[in-house]
């Protein structure tokens, strides 16, 4: 086991101190962007892929923190000094009944936290109804979800090295070429096409991923995290996410963004 020396006036005892690493992403996000008009096309190429899973990253990062930090809200019990004192000298928990259910929704929360601490993207959406009694998808637009899937079809191709090919079937003997992209990047090239995104070189190929549909699903990402929390109800519980978004200037300068 490793072991260090902290020097810095720690006060004795032990301590833990909370990182957030998805809020990392957004600053390197905003760099690679900075950077695509400065290396040459294959470098850029490979900057976009990246993009995309840091913004996918970001958006689970984000997700989570918000179920983590709204669970512990709901589920923490504040004692009085006299109220403790009073719970430390009764049987109360051994020998009333209720303490019976008490242990069984102790179980059922630790069984929904233990899921979200090792949930992926699919399985948020049913913690969030969960928590929040009502799915995702109710809580944003649906032009901003279908954007979100989309980002998420890409990633999951991506970083499962599936590859990326297009057909282009000439249509009869004319210059004209019907493109046809495989397996589920078309679920992609679908969306793109519809949002008026896919691109076409000087050579007439068709590019699936650009700078443009790269801003798209950036704008996307932070628009899908303004609408979650606007639309947490709860005050007490927005404050909290506030404060832990108060913390990033990138998240600062998006949830003062007007998107409309």
């Amino acid at each position: 086991m490793k072991t260090t020396k902290l020097t810095n006036e720690i006060i004795s005892g032990d301590t833990s101190i909370d990182s957030y690493p998805w809020l990392s992403l957004l600053e390197i996000v905003n760099w690679k962007v900075s950077e695509l008009n400065l290396v040459s096309n294959k470098i850029s190429s490979s900057l976009y892929y990246s993009i995309i899973l840091d913004l996918t990253g970001i958006i689970e990062g984000f997700t989570n923190q918000v179920l983590d930090t709204v669970l512990d809200l709901r589920t923490s019990v504040s004692y009085t000094f006299e109220e403790l004192e009073e719970l430390e000298n009764s049987e109360f928990w051994e020998d009333n009944e209720s303490s019976k259910e008490e242990d069984f929704n102790y179980r059922l929360v630790e069984n929904l936290r233990k899921k979200l601490h090792n949930s992926t993207w699919n399985g948020y959406s049913d913690a969030f109804k969960i928590i929040f009694g009502k799915s995702i998808v109710e809580k944003i637009e649906a032009k901003t979800w279908k954007s979100i899937s989309s980002l998420f079809t890409l990633r999951n191709m991506i970083i499962h090295g599936k590859i990326l090919t297009i057909d282009y079937n000439q249509i009869g003997k004319s210059n004209r070429y019907e493109v046809v992209v495989n397996n589920k990047y078309s679920k992609v090239y679908s969306y793109l096409s519809e949002m008026k995104l896919i691109e076409v070189g000087p050579t007439g190929y068709v590019e699936l991923i650009s700078e443009k549909s790269i801003k798209h699903f950036i704008r996307n990402t932070n628009y899908y995290i303004k609408q979650i929390v606007n639309g947490i109800e709860n005050k007490k519980e927005q404050n909290e996410i506030l404060e832990i978004c108060s913390m990033d200037k990138n998240l600062i300068k998006i949830l003062n963004t007007n998107f409309e």
